[in-house]
């Protein structure tokens, strides 16, 4: 297509062209005649593009079955916007480990000298705070004593951490929640909640979660060491539930459901302007004097992690850094690789860094009509740690069978042998990097081409 001279007045689009896309154009009659003819046919917003066989109710949205593909734009729930989320404890809350607080058949053990052990609920680390019961007619006046039971490593055998003392079962009229502080007392994943006495209610038969010991005559002490099953504390039931829970005191804020909108900051320029979570984006600095008259860097491709929102543990990335060298030096941070080995340049050297790695790179600041030039190196792990941390599809073109494994056939496509890990020699390795730069005018040889890739020196690319 030709330029118009300059000065020349633009001219009007040919008539021809005009008439064509006015023909082409939809009225809002016949946006009416189409909405029309699919509710004759049944069809509605929340429903028009959903299979008969997994359609919900008519005119009720449902989230994609697997293996079928989102519906970004649809009628489905938009996966670009994450769910608001749900705070499940604060510092200072509760959580309960146990048993459900309900009524029950029986409101109390008939005898006293009952060991009761939850085998099936085993504590997680945390710190008690409180012992939660249900109390209903019949349970009171009685009176219990809590216990945490420590696994010793014997089979069967547990130590007493911790003894509540006795708590006491008033008599109600109507159903209730009693709660009785304790503590506090840190627990350790895998301790037993256990009681011994009468006063709360239980079922028998059904889905059990409890143990019971009788006749257990010696109640357990503070610091004593016993064997469930043994003599002291023979095994008399697994068929009983209690309604009786531990309360675990929170220390910070559990957040499930989504991750929290608007919370973190956008990365500032320089370290003097990072955000909350401590990003920034890093400013090259450009080397002057090893080519005279342009700015030089050294880059290369890391493979790092870095927390990208309150909400999150930090995330794996592969990104970029400038690397020091004796004219550039910078802060000379040690790059290490994922296992915590150092990075080392090809001449066997350790990678050193002028800045931390951060999300897209350093920003490199360019002059007009001063040439930039950038030596890259691939940096990544290499073997079978240079594997993409992220699904690949080995069946693209380029992305599984290396040219060494040409008319090969797969046998089992769904499968394919490039997919596998570690890798058959010949597959194309995921740790090639390729680089396209916008925005200047670049020479071909360094425009980043598919197939200008470069892997990490010693890679095995055949």
């Amino acid at each position: 297509m030709s330029a118009a001279p300059a000065g020349a007045k633009p001219q009007p689009p040919n008539n021809g062209t005009a008439q064509q896309q006015k023909k082409q154009r939809v009225t809002p009659a016949q946006r009416q005649a189409a909405a029309a003819r699919a509710k004759a046919a049944g069809q509605t917003p929340a429903t028009a593009g959903i299979t008969q066989s997994t359609a919900p109710s008519a005119g009720a949205a449902a989230m994609a079955s697997p293996g079928q593909a989102p519906h970004y734009y649809g009628p489905y729930p938009n996966y670009a916007n994450s769910p608001l989320p749900v705070v499940t404890s604060a510092p200072g809350s509760t959580t309960p480990v146990g048993n459900p607080l309900v009524a029950r058949a029986y409101p109390t053990d008939s005898a006293a000298n009952v060991l009761v052990v939850n085998s099936h609920a085993p504590l997680p680390a945390g710190t008690l705070a409180e012992i939660q019961v249900f109390d209903q007619p019949g349970s009171g006046p009685n009176s219990f004593h809590a216990y945490v039971l420590r696994p010793t490593g014997t089979p069967g055998s547990y130590s007493v951490v911790f003894d509540s003392g006795p708590l006491s079962v008033p008599s109600v009229a109507t159903g209730q929640v009693v709660t009785f502080p304790v503590g506090p007392f840190a627990v350790q994943a895998g301790d037993l909640i256990a009681h011994y006495g009468q006063g709360i209610p239980l079922d028998m038969g059904g889905v059990s979660l409890d143990s019971t010991y009788y006749p257990a005559n010696t109640p357990p002490s503070l610091g004593q060491t016993i064997t469930l099953g043994g003599t002291d504390y023979p095994l008399f039931s697994t068929d009983r539930t209690y309604s009786i829970a531990f309360g675990l005191s929170s220390t910070t804020t559990t957040i499930s459901g989504g991750i929290r909108k608007f919370v973190d900051g956008l990365p500032g320029v320089g370290p003097a302007n990072a955000n909350n979570l401590g990003q920034y984006i890093p400013v090259a600095i450009p080397d002057t004097t090893t080519y005279p008259g342009s700015d030089y860097y050294e880059i290369a491709v890391v493979q790092y992690q870095e927390q990208m929102h309150s909400d999150l543990p930090p995330t794996t990335l592969r990104g970029y850094v400038q690397l020091s060298t004796s004219v550039v030096p910078g802060a000379r941070l040690q790059l290490l690789y994922p296992d915590g080995s150092p990075i080392k340049l090809p001449d066997g050297s350790p990678a050193l860094a002028v800045d931390k790695p951060h999300y897209l790179g350093p920003l490199i600041s360019a002059t007009k009509d001063r040439p930039v030039r950038i030596l890259f190196r691939n940096l990544l792990p290499t073997g079978q740690g240079g594997d993409l941390f992220l699904p690949v599809d080995t069946t693209v073109m380029g992305a599984g069978m290396g040219p060494d494994m040409g008319g090969m056939t797969e046998p089992d496509p769904q499968n394919p042998m490039c997919g596998s890990s570690p890798k058959p020699a010949g597959c194309f390795a995921e740790n090639r990097a390729t680089l396209h730069l916008h925005g200047g005018i670049t020479p071909w040889i360094s425009d980043g081409t598919p197939h200008q890739w470069t892997t990490p020196a010693g890679e095995n690319t055949s």
